[in-house]
């Protein structure tokens, strides 16, 4: 059953998974649901800012961080708003941080708070579609050239005796109750979804040959399960990465 799924999603891959795959092989992803939340991020105008409408003009005030604040907290779907600062390198960074219930009303936020004094930039952070379902997301190489550094480096995509071994040694782990895999075209999914309404897309969206994942739902959960998941992961030959938890 997983293998019709897995073939609808890899329909655009030429020469997708075949022996092994189709007698035992990774699930699918779920369907959905598909997350339309996010996070905003308001970067101000500080002294190591690095927006260009900082450029030549005035720092921000801590008045302009509590306007655009307040300014957050009136419009629909917002909730969490708050300054958060953090050290850097020539001074502090000071931004101001929200949830936000649509990503689709992001477009008429930053017309707003980009409006404002102080403001450099506001940025969509998107949540991911894997917020929730998995706990450990693993990368796959990408297409050569993209990367000039660390394991994936002078290389292409993850073959498919590196996919298929990587796969069987994560089933071996008994803190792995279920392995989905996202093919290119899933992947190219996300990275548009991720993208709507003006968010921060990723770099998927401008590769020809996106890197597919792996996604690991824990059979208990944990930091140390999940730590022990990305350990195996990271040393395994066609991983460029598993930095990060999907929870």
């Amino acid at each position: 059953m997983w293998a019709t799924a897995v073939l609808v999603l890899s329909a655009a891959v030429a020469g997708a998974w075949a022996g092994p795959w189709f007698r035992d092989g990774p699930a699918p992803p779920p369907s959905g649901p598909w997350p339309m939340t996010a996070t905003v991020q308001v970067n101000m105008c500080t002294k190591n800012a690095i927006d260009p409408r900082c450029d030549g003009g005035p720092l921000a005030t801590k008045k302009d961080g509590e306007a655009v604040l307040a300014r957050l907290r009136l419009i629909p779907g917002i909730s969490r708003a708050r300054i958060t600062r953090e050290p850097g390198g020539v001074g502090e960074a000071a931004f101001v941080k929200a949830g936000l219930a649509d990503r689709d009303d992001f477009p008429s936020l930053k017309a707003v708070v980009e409006a404002m004094p102080g403001v450099g930039k506001a940025i969509g952070l998107a949540t991911d579609f894997w917020t929730g379902k998995t706990e450990v997301g693993i990368s796959l190489c990408p297409e050569k050239g993209v990367v000039d550094s660390g394991p994936c480096a002078g290389r292409g995509p993850a073959t498919e005796d590196e996919k298929d071994t990587i796969y069987q040694r994560l089933r071996e782990l008994p803190e792995v109750a279920v392995v989905y895999f996202a093919d290119l075209a899933f992947v190219s999914r996300e990275a548009r979804h991720s993208a709507r309404g003006g968010m921060s897309g990723g770099w998927e969206l401008v590769l020809s040959n996106p890197p597919e994942e792996f996604h690991v739902k824990l059979a208990g959960g944990g930091e140390a399960a999940a730590e022990k998941v990305r350990k195996l992961a990271e040393g395994l030959p066609g991983v460029f990465a598993a930095p990060w938890g999907d929870a």
